[in-house]
This record gives C-alpha cells, structure tokens and sequence, in this order.
C-alpha cells in the first residue's frame, strides 16, 4: 500500500485513515511484520472496511496513553487519535500550558513525536480534541530517564583477543560492568555509537556460525556471539534438546567491552549422535533472538527417535524429523500413502521439518512418516502419530437491555469442541459463585447466569470462559442497567436554564443533545453546537448560560453506551420574557 496524505501508520503497528473515501472499502487490508533480526515475515488475515454516511458527532478518542517511560536522546510517540465529525482540531498542552515552540516536536495526526528527549521534556501531557459539537481529552505521564554512565573494569583490550580456541574452557564466565564510582576506567559515553546496544534492548544475533561436515573424533567449536541491553544470556540446544555439558560438551560465555555477549560450544570428541541441528539461543528481560545450522558427522544416517504429537485445531504446528549420520540424500513425509505435501496448508522444509497449517482434525489426524534416502535404492524411516485436540468455541450472546428489578437470563452456549468442557463466569475479572441473587446452572456444554433481581450492583463486564484440554477460551459481554431520569426545569429569558439528563448505566453512557426548532411536532433533530453560551455539563445535562428566543423548540437527549437500543427524552423549551421559562418534557424510546 503507498502510504498517501490520509493514510498514517503509527509508532506501534496502527494504521490510521483520516478523511475516510467510499472507495476505502473496495480494498482489503493486512498488516505484515518483518522480525528485524530474523528477517521472518508473517501477515495477517485480511480485512475490509465499512464505509458510511458521516453523522454529526462529539469527538472520541481511540487510542491515547496513560503513562511512558522513555531513555533520553530517544524518539517517542505519544499517540492521541480521536474521531468525530465534523474532523475535530487537535490541541496539546503540557503541564497546564501549550507546547513550547521546538523542531523537536512533531504534531501528527496520530499524535505528538518528540526527537532526542531530554529530562525536562517529563511531565504531564493533555491532548485535546474539539469539534463543533463537544470536546474529548485523553491524559498522560511522559518520564524521561537520564541514562546511568558505566565504567569497564579496564581500558586494556580483553586478553581472550590473543587466545588460542583451545583455551577457551578456562575463559571468565562473566564480564561484569561497574557503576561510575566504583573504580576507574573507560566511561560509556566515551565508546562509539556503534558499541551501544539497540535502542529497545531486544538481543540479535551478530555472528553466527556455519553449517560444517567433521569427522567422529575431530574436535569442532561454535561460536555464537549477541548483542542486547541488559547483555543477553546464551543456551545451546542441539535437535530442541539442552545440551548437558560433560567431558566431551565444554561452554563458556563472557560479555566484552562494547556488550557483546559470546559463548563457545566446544565439542572434543564428536560421535555420530553429536551431529544434528545446533541453537544457540539469546535471551534477556526484554526478549530473545535464535540461531541455528547443521553440523553433520559423518557416519551411517538415522532417525532421531520422535515423539507423538498433540495439535490444537485452528493453530498451526511443526513435526520435526532429526537426522543424524552423513551423508544422506533426501527427506520425505508421507501420510496415507501420500507424499506430503498434497493441499495448501502443509509445507516440507529441506531440513525435514513439516509445518501443518490452520490444523483440521477430521484431515490432519494420523500417522505420518518421515522417509530418509540414504543410498540410491535403500531408504529408512520412522511414524510419528499427530492428535488433534478441537478447542472449545462459543457462541456470541450479548445482554439485553435491562431495567431495575427484572429477571435476567444468559446462556453461554459451546457450539464444538472435545470434551469434557468446563465452562466457568466471571464479572469483572472475579470467579462468579451462586448466591445473592445470583444462580449458574451448568450442563456438558452450556451454562446459564441468572439474576432474579437487577439492580445497579450487577453492572459490570461479564465474561463467558470455556476449557478443555485444547484450550481455554472466552467471550466478554457488557451489562446495562440504565435509566434516564425527566427533571424539567424553570428558567427566565436572558438567564441560565438547564435541561437536567441523568442517566445511569454500564458501560457509562455517551450523551448527544439535538434541537428541532419551532413549536409545531419536531421535524429534524439536528444536533446541538456546543458553543460559549451552550454547553454540556459533566452530568450529561444541557446548560443554555442566557436562553434567547431562538432557543424555543424541542430537545432530545439521547444516550448509548453500546447494549442495547438507545433510550432517548424530548422535551419543549418555550421562552418567555416576563415568566419563568417552562420546560414540557415527555420520554421517547
């Protein structure tokens, strides 16, 4: 997609259209990521869009921040993407005042970059958005961090430069950093740029090794070398399984000078069960990187012993086939007779790997088998038995509009999956038990929540959770108890009149106040500008400051918060000069 004026695509993966054009919906969208030390690239499923008519609306944010803690020197985002039309105006204030002027501040229409953070750039932020018919703000903490100095325990080069591989069994384990203070040395902010390490920390691998041939009993070293804040840890692993280190598998690791972390795999008398695929694996708190190649020992081929495999529907799932012995000619899968693969979702890698894709049950489940040619007519082989497990999936449900005092009941309905399923509830993240109004009955595959009584105390997020030996899966539904409140008011023309809208419910409702003008039945409702004189108060109530004869008509106060129909009241505001002005109310649904 070529990224055009309306279309933005955020720090974090977002894609934001503004402007919104009918013809964005003939197009399908996906979002494809590219690891950046792997290389790996993945998309996701496709996805429309659903354009329609512009309706007047107050702004609404859809996505802002609450707090962000960022090193100095970096770049960050503080995202703040509002809707609402017309297209609200943005407006940014920092600790109770606008943004001082300063070409490192960016405004987006995604939100506000600041380039080479300094320590006086912390503080609160508030993002405002405003149209003509109301306002919204989202609120937000930015913490600028002061990277701390670190010393190296010596300017002198490491002496491991000047050792032999032979030696490497008696190198350090650990090459430790000191804070400033503590002894004298190199100070951090004297290395290169280049010798720091990446901005978020994330190890990557930055010199791998290669895949060789040796002979049984010819020593062989692998050397595997990352970079990572904090410096990463790294474990080797040969054909998914840890290495145990004894007399004939020696590792050692130590970080150098600018961060780098290495470690060693040396293997002194390599027999043919030491061939296979070697990983080395680097991992940190802020994430992990891997490596891995073949090194083949020469020697009569065969088959790593395999263990069968359990696959959940839906997922996809990899059946490895471990060769060790060289050389060998080729690897094939098999199942029912059938070289693999046979359909879109099977994929045979050339170091034996089958992936399953999007696993069925009813076709995936069996035996397979992994063929090795090891001479031009004579092949060896080995079954592997793949169950698939189905995960439990649940139908969509949703509450119905509810009013004080009624009966509810909702029933959480498991359309599939393997049994036996459990199927629990929960409301606001709490375990639901029976008890104080509140009744669950459960059967093999659905289970009912019933409330003989509602009141405001069961507002809150339900949610429907199911298990089995898959998966456990779960679906959230809102809940509303919500009432609108008539309270007709009294007001004198040039002085303030309030027309009360008090509404209760779960999720909190959204008010939106329009106008029909004229004394004879309401026409059109057109919404209400919210201007200096006109405003909506915090309790959804409308405040005219100094109601004027063009105020005269009916009003609707209409409120949503997404369960449910909208509920709505319309009442008449006549204006008089000399008498209280009245307010005629009625309710509408």
């Amino acid at each position: 997609m070529v990224i055009e004026n309306r279309f933005f695509i955020t720090f974090y993966g977002g894609l934001y259209i503004s402007d919104v054009q009918k013809e964005d919906a003939l197009s399908t969208y996906r979002c494809i990521t590219k690891h950046k030390h792997s290389g790996e690239t993945r998309q996701s499923n496709g996805a429309r869009l659903s354009v329609s008519d512009p309706a007047e609306s107050i702004p609404a944010i859809l996505d802002g921040f609450q707090s962000r803690e960022v090193k100095a020197g970096q770049l960050v985002e503080l995202p703040c993407i509002a809707s609402g039309y017309p297209n609200p105006a943005i407006r940014w204030v920092k600790d109770g005042r606008p943004l001082p002027a300063d070409s490192r501040w960016t405004k987006r229409l995604t939100g506000l970059t600041i380039s080479d953070l300094r320590v006086e750039d912390s503080g609160t932020y508030i993002c405002e958005v405003t149209n003509t018919f109301g306002s919204a703000e989202v609120t937000g903490i930015l913490a600028v961090i002061e990277s701390l100095g670190l010393l190296w325990p010596s300017p002198i080069s490491p002496p491991w430069q000047w050792l032999s591989r032979a030696l490497l069994d008696f190198m350090p384990s650990a090459f430790w950093l000191q804070i400033p203070g503590t002894e004298p040395g190199v100070s951090a902010s004297e290395l290169s740029p280049q010798a720091l390490p990446d901005f978020d920390g994330t190890p990557r691998i930055v010199s791998p090794f290669s895949e060789k041939v040796v002979n049984p009993g010819e020593q062989f070293s692998l050397m595997c070398a990352a970079k990572g804040a904090p410096p990463p840890t790294i474990t080797w692993a040969l054909d998914d399984e840890p290495i145990q280190r004894d007399s004939s598998h020696r590792t050692n690791q130590y970080t150098m000078s600018d961060g780098t972390t290495v470690s060693h795999m040396n293997v002194t008398s390599p027999h043919i069960k030491d061939g296979g695929v070697y990983r080395c694996a680097a991992r940190n708190s802020v994430g992990s990187a891997e490596y891995q190649a073949r090194i083949n020992v020469r020697g009569p081929p065969s088959i790593r012993a395999m263990k069968n495999i359990t696959a959940v529907a839906g997922r996809d799932t990899f059946i490895n086939c471990r060769v060790i012995g060289y050389p060998y000619y080729s690897i094939k899968w098999y199942k029912d007779s059938l070289l693999l693969p046979d359909n879109h979702r099977q994929v045979v890698f050339e170091n034996g790997t089958l992936k399953l894709m999007d696993v069925q049950k009813g076709m995936d489940e069996g035996e397979y088998l992994c063929s090795v040619l090891i001479q031009p007519q004579l092949s060896i082989s080995q079954s592997v038995h793949v169950t698939v497990k189905v995960p439990p999936l649940i139908q969509p449900f949703e509450f119905p509009p509810a009013s004080i005092g009624q009966l509810l009941y909702i029933p959480c309905v498991v359309s599939s999956g393997d049994m036996p399923i459990r199927i629990t509830w929960r409301k606001d993240g709490q375990v639901i038990i029976s008890g104080s109004g509140i009744t669950i009955e459960s059967k093999e595959f659905m289970s009912s929540l019933q409330i003989s009584s509602v009141s405001l105390k069961h507002n809150g997020n339900y949610t429907c959770i199911a298990s089995n030996d898959a998966a456990t899966v779960s679906l959230p539904s809102g809940s509303s108890c919500r009432k609108l409140e008539p309270n007709n008011q009294d007001g004198i023309y040039g002085k303030a009149g309030v027309l009360n809208c008090s509404v209760d419910g779960y999720p909190p409702p959204k008010v939106m106040w329009k106008h029909a003008k004229g004394s004879g039945n309401p026409q059109q409702y057109h919404p209400v500008p919210l201007t200096g004189r006109i405003q909506i108060l915090p309790n959804s109530s409308l405040l005219i400051r100094h109601v004027l004869e063009e105020d005269i008509g009916y009003y609707l106060c209409q409120a949503s918060n997404g369960v449910g129909t909208d509920i709505s009241k319309s009442m008449f505001l006549t204006v008089k000069s000399e008498y209280p002005t009245t307010f005629l109310g009625k309710w509408s649904l």
